[in-house]
């Protein structure tokens, strides 16, 4: 099992889906891009400020889900 303090995501582009299963065992999770308009975009979404185009719940609901969680 892997797990830890921090885990660092570099190029993450405006998507989530490749620490979505990292939420859960690791206390923090640092998205990072080179484009502000990327980091723009997921920053809509965590501080649920609308206009973000794409909202990602469901796809955390689902990956708990199969995961076995809430």
């Amino acid at each position: 099992d892997v797990s830890g303090e921090l885990l660092v995501d570099i190029g993450s582009g405006p998507t989530l889906y490749q620490v979505l299963s990292g939420c859960e065992v690791f206390s923090k999770v640092l998205l990072t891009d080179f484009l502000e308009v990327n980091r723009e975009e997921l920053r809509h979404w965590l501080q649920d400020e609308g206009g973000c185009s794409l909202d990602w719940t469901p796809y955390l609901q689902h990956v708990c889900k199969l995961e076995g969680r809430r």
